[in-house]
């Protein structure tokens, strides 16, 4: 005779609530975190493709470009404005827009450009093999809608918007306004929704901007990227940047003339991003930024950062300051794929040759090994009465984890 256990019911409606609180209490925890990602995304990340190489958001608040123009040196601040004419003119001077009258009105309080890809499935040509002949920059321009009434009234009685260089057309469900003159001075705009105009300076790359907002793989949806800015989170930042590592690095080694080796350029494939954002403080311009690898990296690094007391030993006059709190360990991430990093800023074995050649010294032997301590890097103004051409001066301090090493002769 077979008996048959039975689950009381009481017992399997307990085992189903507790499996929906369980189940539900990770969807929530699932859409807010999702929620707190979006909300740190500039404005179109759900419109610019996936595959950009660079995208650069800017505050449309201008008191803090005012407050911006008040630091540095006239030239430099000459050089802002400069900059500053050249995009306004290329976007909307040229084609008879007005950014005051025409955009202000009614645009939010951050727009959005993005570089994309000169073209898709880009080849990376073989060592020796002669580079691959430039392709002109595809950018695309997002302008949020704070006021939709304004932003209609405002465009369509602009003088500029009127002129019969402007025709119209139809593109995956979406209203296209195109002025192309000349293939160099191409002008596309569209509204994708009720709240977002874009203007791109092809035909082509509005199309992606399109495909990419009804379905395409949008930047918001890049690998680690809503968890990065969230990291480096702040309140009205008045300029952010993200740099796509491995499409720079495949753009970059199709347009060079000295290829990037194929094991550099492997390593280099398994970084993400890079993203900085940049503040307005009372004394100066504070940077935040962050890089990260592809899930799938094989490559580790160590993220513990113990520098405490060496930003307390510069003066309140220093121009620029980093630390960190392992110099050895810092130097060997660094030196890793170094020859293929765009964005580096020292020459490893040029470093290592000077100093063999200058002092005699060998830079592993004779420093590294007793730099395991905290260390920072500054850039402060020189005293007074040094040479006019060195404004400034480098400084180095770092804490040794062995003293003895420290103060021993060199093994030269």
């Amino acid at each position: 005779m077979k008996a048959k256990l039975k689950t009381p019911i009481p017992r399997l409606l307990t085992i189903a609530a507790s499996a929906l609180v369980i189940g539900g209490g990770g969807l929530a925890y699932w859409f807010f975190t999702r929620q707190e990602q979006l909300s740190v995304m500039p404005v179109g990340a759900n419109v610019i493709p996936q595959d950009a190489l660079m995208v650069v958001s800017l505050s449309t608040d201008e008191a803090q470009w005012q407050r911006l123009r008040e630091f540095g040196t006239p030239r430099s601040q000459a050089a802002l404005d400069q900059n500053l004419a050249q995009f306004r003119d290329r976007f909307l001077t040229s084609k008879g827009l007005n950014y005051q009258r025409d955009i202000q009105p009614w645009v939010g309080s951050e727009v959005t450009m993005a570089f994309l890809t000169p073209q898709a499935g880009l080849t990376v040509p073989n060592p020796g093999q002669a580079a691959m002949p430039p392709t002109p920059q595809s950018v695309v321009m997002v302008l949020p809608i704070a006021d939709p009434i304004k932003a209609k009234q405002t465009l369509e009685a602009s003088n500029a918007t009127k002129s019969g260089k402007w025709t119209e057309r139809q593109y995956n469900g979406i209203q296209i306004r195109e002025n192309q003159e000349t293939p160099a001075q191409s002008l596309s705009i569209a509204a994708v929704d009720l709240q977002t105009v874009v203007v791109a300076n092809s035909p082509k790359a509005i199309e992606r901007a399109i495909d990419t907002f009804k379905k395409g793989s949008a930047l918001s949806s890049t690998p680690g990227y809503g968890e990065a800015l969230g990291q480096i989170k702040t309140e009205k930042p008045v300029a952010r940047v993200y740099v796509n590592i491995p499409a720079a690095a495949n753009t970059s080694a199709a347009n060079s003339n000295r290829p990037i080796p194929p094991q550099g350029l492997s390593q280099l494939q398994q970084n993400q991003g890079l993203a900085a954002a940049a503040t307005l403080q009372p004394d100066g311009i504070q940077f935040k930024s962050i890089s990260w690898l592809k899930p799938d990296s094989k490559r580790r690094f160590e993220v513990k950062n113990t520098a405490k007391t060496m930003p307390d030993r510069f003066p309140a006059e220093t121009l620029m300051m980093a630390s960190g709190g392992d110099l050895k360990r810092f130097w060997k991430d660094y030196t890793q794929g170094v020859s293929s990093n765009p964005i580096r800023f020292v020459n490893p074995e040029g470093l290592r040759q000077g100093l063999k050649t200058s002092v005699g010294l060998d830079l592993e032997q004779d420093f590294l090994n007793w730099m395991q301590g905290e260390f920072a890097l500054a850039l402060v103004p020189a005293p007074q009465g040094g040479p006019a051409n060195l404004p400034m001066s480098l400084v180095l301090m770092v804490q040794t984890n062995d003293r003895r090493a420290a103060e021993k002769p060199s093994s030269s």
